[in-house]
């Protein structure tokens, strides 16, 4: 069956909304389990067992072009633990003017300025006004905490796409950095709008269309994304639906159980992405690896798939092609892969050697192992501490700490992600343990 020929089928399955006027027309959205999966999957470029596996959950729907969208439902999240404070936002800083990766063709905008859409497929095109993020009952302007809540939503999202190629950023860009207008256009990505107010009237948390990122003819009909948050949400919480939405823009299905549960909400210290992570403090992208997994599919493969490539590798894996420390230096590095080893080297004149490994400054998804070898390669020290939960927004254990007095030499430090647990029952393995790090090393 040709997309030409599903697509005929599809007018059959799913007859126009009747006429009115814009501002009451309807886009009739209906259950997958209401059109052949065989369509759906033409329509959408997914399989069909994909969209079976969509179907069989109470959260995707189709709208009248055939299109599958998701309709999250609206987890308030728990209030945050009494350890929990807000990240304060760094003097000078404009959290309006935030990006993770400047330069990237692809654009990930956090929108909490408000944003107006018509004639796109949400609400059959009527006019669509979001108001501004707000908490204070003020939409006007952005108070302190407002503003701590943005930066926090900024660096979450930002470490949850820090593999890839990807500029996640609150400063509004121009239209054409976010609409692709054909398959020769290579700059373009998606609009998330954080918004209080449920501007589609489905009484849900958040929405959007799947596998659209890289929509190369009506790209510009599937966006924004949506997140609903109110002032309940601290700053990890909005990026949850973030990630989770854009998540969906980029492909990815829900990631729940076998034993009915649509969304995985997680066990120990962690919980997959396109679950539901409001309570743990480590989510990351997921294959499935935890008990009754309804959903193996490789995240890390499908987002470069449909739009966001993975990062290069930013330094050598091998101890022999070390790079360069510069003594009580921060080095900041970026482990991408699963098999990404970034390797550092640096001359100890003798006596006390330290050296710290530190993750993200917020939400970290990267649980650091730190290898300490000598100029022969003899591993002086591994490091791996335990991961312990401290809130549903902090865990300790993720950095890696090193001291000892060692004689004068070569020493290499090796940073890779690491596993904690068992992914089935109480932890994760190492394959999606990625993002950003830190490493200072102190030598006489």
């Amino acid at each position: 069956m040709t997309a030409a020929v599903a697509a005929a089928a599809l007018v059959m399955l799913i007859p126009a909304p009747a006429q009115s006027a814009p501002e009451a027309q309807s886009d009739e959205p209906r259950s997958l389990g209401a059109v052949s999966p065989l369509v759906l999957s033409l329509v959408n470029g997914l399989s069909p067992e994909k969209v079976l596996r969509m179907a069989k959950g109470d959260h995707f729907q189709v709208d009248r072009d055939g299109r599958i969208r998701s309709v999250e439902p609206k987890n308030a999240p728990k209030a945050q633990d009494a350890e929990t404070t807000a990240l304060d936002v760094p003097p000078g800083t404009d959290v309006f003017k935030l990006h993770s990766r400047t330069g990237s063709n692809r654009t990930l905008y956090l929108d909490f300025n408000g944003h107006s859409v018509q004639g796109t497929a949400w609400n059959g095109g009527a006019k669509i006004d979001a108001p501004p993020y707000d908490s204070d009952g003020n939409p006007s302007s952005f108070n302190e905490a407002e503003r701590a809540k943005i930066y926090e939503a900024f660096l979450s999202v930002s470490e949850d796409y820090r593999a890839f190629d990807v500029d996640v950023t609150t400063e509004e860009p121009t239209e054409d950095r976010i609409t692709r207008s054909g398959t020769s256009d290579e700059v373009y990505g998606t609009r998330a709008v954080i918004t209080p107010k449920d501007v589609t009237n489905c009484r849900c948390g958040g929405q959007a269309y799947i596998g659209t990122f890289d929509e190369a003819n009506r790209h510009a009909n599937y966006q924004p994304a949506w997140a609903y948050a109110d002032g309940g949400y601290d700053g990890k919480s909005i990026a949850e639906i973030v990630s989770h939405e854009t998540g969906h823009n980029l492909g990815l299905g829900h990631d729940g159980q076998t034993t009915g549960v649509e969304y995985y909400g997680g066990h120990t210290n962690w919980a997959p992405i396109m679950g539901v992570g409001y309570s743990q403090p480590v989510t990351q992208w997921s294959r499935g690896e935890y008990t009754n997994a309804n959903n193996t599919e490789d995240d890390l493969a499908v987002i470069p798939a449909n739009g966001a490539p993975t990062l290069a590798d930013d330094f050598p894996n091998d101890p022999a092609s070390a790079a360069a420390l510069t003594n009580n230096q921060p080095t900041t590095g970026i482990i991408t892969t699963d098999t990404d080893v970034d390797a550092f080297a640096i001359q100890h004149g003798g006596g006390t050697l330290t050296a710290k490994a530190a993750p993200a400054i917020f939400a970290p998804n990267l649980d650091i192992e730190l290898t300490v070898r000598d100029a022969n390669g003899n591993v002086i020290a591994t490091i791996d501490p335990p991961v312990q939960r401290v809130s549903a927004n902090v865990a300790n254990g993720l950095d890696a700490t090193f001291s000892r007095n060692l004689p004068a030499g070569r020493y290499t430090f090796q940073v890779e992600g690491t596993g904690a647990g068992n992914p089935t029952s109480n932890g994760y393995s190492g394959y999606a343990t990625l993002g950003q790090f830190t490493l200072t090393v102190n030598a006489a």
